[in-house]
């Protein structure tokens, strides 16, 4: 659009048709040429804005092809990141749950005497899987010193069995804040920790993944290769009867105690 002269925009400020495209472009009232599109050239203009967003859009097999990239990836990765991040809940809990158990023993000392003095075959003991035996000696011994959110009894409890027999037995279930939980069975002093408490409720949990046994035997055991182990001690891994004493040998709840709470690739349920 042309600009019309200084003397024609102060003789006349009005809007008038621009000589150049006739009725297609004006003079606004600072002398400055304004072109207005007609139907035709706004059609054509629409046009060309569709025709260019055609050249620049993706086609549909281009996006189905690449989320199918994503899904690939995804797959192959997303497993991986969950595994870590499960083995690094089951190993910070694992260490918690063990310091948090023998800060509880070391405080109950101070009110109920050195721990090889507690009496654990209290009067409502005769197996020792009695619900008032494990509880008596669950809120006596333990619960004023721990912080937990609640606890149930349970029998026959699934998700976990005897050491020695493999049958299911009682348990006191024992909940706590972090998400984890205690299974308190053989008058109190037999534990399995469960990582995620859910999997306290889950048939044929495995053992060294979904729960970890623990025990507390401050009297010793019959055995002199454990008795060695367990005696005037807090909470441990539980080790059965048979073991040689060799870490080598020794259960994988152990290995992973003295590889500082890391499961060592041998023993790692992750890998």
């Amino acid at each position: 659009c042309e600009e019309r002269s200084d003397e024609a925009i102060y003789s006349n400020p009005s809007p008038q048709p621009s000589p150049a495209r006739g009725e297609g472009a004006y003079l606004n009232n600072s002398g400055i040429s304004q072109c207005l599109f007609n139907e035709t050239d706004l059609k054509t203009y629409r046009l060309n804005v569709l025709t260019t967003l055609r050249k620049t859009a993706f086609t549909l097999a281009e996006v189905l092809i690449t989320l199918g990239v994503i899904g690939i990836v995804a797959a192959m990765t997303i497993p991986t990141v969950m595994n870590r991040y499960q083995q690094k809940v089951t190993e910070t809990r694992l260490m918690k749950f063990y310091s948090v158990m023998n800060n509880a023993i070391a405080l109950s000392e101070i009110d109920n005497g050195y721990k090889t003095t507690w009496n654990f075959k209290n009067e409502f003991c005769s197996t020792g899987y009695e619900e008032k035996c494990i509880t008596y000696n669950f809120d006596k011994f333990y619960k004023p010193y721990l912080k937990i959110l609640s606890y149930e009894f349970v029998e026959h409890f699934a998700g976990d069995v005897d050491v020695n027999t493999g049958e299911p037995v009682n348990a006191l279930i024992v909940y706590m804040p972090d998400g984890s939980a205690a299974a308190f069975k053989w008058l109190a002093k037999d534990l399995s920790f469960y990582p995620v408490a859910t999997n306290s409720k889950k048939v044929n949990a495995i053992q060294n993944k979904d729960f970890f046994f623990f025990g507390f035997y401050p009297n010793g055991t019959t055995s002199p290769t454990t008795n060695k182990y367990y005696k005037d001690k807090g909470m441990m891994p539980y080790i059965q009867n048979g073991w040689d004493g060799t870490e080598e040998n020794a259960p994988c709840l152990r290995k992973t105690q003295l590889n500082g709470w890391k499961f060592p690739d041998e023993c790692n349920p992750w890998k």
